[in-house]
């Protein structure tokens, strides 16, 4: 074979090797290829997927638009959520989102979306309330006379001091006898004495330290705060006919429910007097708990007096509705007058459910006016009243009628006329004329004192 015939033979082999080679090549070079052409938004990817923020919380959603192979690439977003607000801005190909929690706590969508396509993503918010990090009671300090009110209010705390709304409050005494406080934060004097009220909002507590004070004024013409009794024997021999005894033997019914408890006592006092009342299968049972009509020094009528009365009933208590077809008059307390008359205070269903009501001597009957559910609680609470006859007994328009409850006044009659002839004894817990009684269910009767000159209510 001639050299020229060799050569020949060799570059016909290398062309054809590197014809093979460029054709590999290029084949590799197709399946490499992994760039959509379009380069439309196939998908959105939006991140965090799920976070956990206080109220009014800021944090940053980013979006990212991907075409079918994975690549990034640029697409107009839309913002939308559920609650809170977001606004946008864009970078590269990027997309933020500033996202501003509400002030409310829920659970909360944002969602983006590409323009004038489909791709989507979505993430959740979680909000929670900012954390109670202190509480204030304002004032932190009060003076309260015994048997009126002072108001406090509780103020929770974030971390910064800044104010917190929304939050529930409970209030609580740590000496009740002394001071009672309503679940709005209502202190009411009960006794001489000092009380701290805790205000709690979620774990954190504030505090307020009232003083309670003597009301001024005139000393009681009367006083019975059951000291006077050893037992509840001596109590119930001190009831008779005439001016040797303190009760009305004429008044007296069910004696062997009443009983002196030193285990609750109101204030500094010793012991108090405890009504039981029976459980009794019958309808329409008249209970007339009470050991008798306690009279005035002397036994003598008066026509105008001032009278505190502390009692606490059971939480359990129930007299508000009759059964059987019977009506229910639960009187409560009441004065006696000549001839025949009665100023009470009462409950049921002569009344409105739910309400204690007051009548007076020759004026409008069942005068609806504080509810039973406010002082049915298991505290001491404070009931004055004020009661005043006709100067000229039918005739002059001169006759009152007032009725406090843990200071505030619920009702206020005056110049009116009335007939009555003088006031002669005072009813603790009369009748009750509504069947079965709840197991357990009693009074404690505290206190009672009586002026005859206006003690400066």
């Amino acid at each position: 074979m001639t050299f020229l015939h060799k050569l020949a033979n060799r570059l016909a082999r290398l062309k054809a090797a590197f014809a093979i080679g460029l054709v590999v090549a290029l084949a590799c070079e197709r399946i490499a290829q992994t760039t959509d052409p379009s380069g439309s938004a196939s998908r959105l990817d939006l991140s965090p997927k799920s976070l956990t923020l206080m109220t009014n919380q800021t944090t940053k959603f980013t979006v990212v638009a991907l075409t079918s192979t994975g690549d990034t690439t640029s697409a107009a977003v839309s913002w939308s959520v559920t609650g809170g607000t977001i606004t946008d801005s864009t970078s590269n190909n990027g997309h933020y989102g500033k996202y501003k929690a509400p002030g409310q706590t829920g659970q909360y969508k944002v969602h983006a979306r590409a323009t004038g396509g489909g791709a989507s993503d979505s993430a959740t918010v979680t909000v929670t309330a900012v954390p109670v990090a202190s509480v204030v009671v304002t004032p932190s300090t009060a003076s309260v006379s015994v048997g009126q009110t002072t108001q406090l209010t509780a103020t929770p705390l974030d971390s910064t001091g800044a104010p917190l709304t929304g939050r529930a409050v409970s209030w609580a005494s740590d000496n009740a006898g002394v001071a009672t406080v309503s679940g709005s934060g209502l202190v009411s004097g009960v006794a001489a004495g000092s009380a701290i009220i805790t205000a709690t909002i979620e774990t954190k507590g504030g505090t307020a330290a009232i003083t309670v004070s003597t009301a001024s004024g005139s000393s009681p013409w009367m006083t019975m705060d059951f000291s006077q009794y050893p037992s509840t024997a001596a109590l119930l021999a001190d009831v008779g006919g005439n001016s040797a005894y303190r009760w009305d033997a004429s008044r007296s019914a069910n004696q062997g429910q009443v009983v002196l408890d030193p285990t609750v006592a109101y204030g500094s006092l010793g012991q108090s007097m405890r009504y039981d009342f029976p459980v009794v299968g019958a309808v329409c049972q008249d209970y007339g708990i009470r050991p008798g009509g306690l009279r005035f020094p002397g036994w003598v009528t008066a026509q105008e007096m001032w009278v505190e009365v502390v009692a606490m009933f059971s939480p359990n208590f129930a007299t508000d509705a009759g059964v059987g077809g019977c009506n229910s008059d639960y009187k409560f307390v009441f004065l006696g007058t000549n001839p025949g008359g009665r100023y009470e205070i009462k409950s049921g269903t002569y009344g409105t459910p739910g309400y204690f009501s007051t009548n007076y001597p020759s004026g409008i009957q069942d005068t609806y006016t504080f509810q039973i559910g406010s002082v049915w609680d298991g505290q001491w609470h404070v009931y004055r009243m004020h009661a005043k006859n006709s100067s000229n007994p039918g005739v002059s328009a001169d006759a009152a009628w007032q009725v406090w409850v843990d200071g505030v006044k619920h009702v206020d009659v005056a110049n009116v006329v009335d007939g009555s002839t003088g006031i002669w004894d005072i009813d603790l817990g009369a009748n009750m004329n509504q069947g079965p009684a709840v197991a357990g269910m009693h009074v404690w009767w505290g206190q009672v004192k009586v002026w005859s000159t206006n003690p400066g209510w």
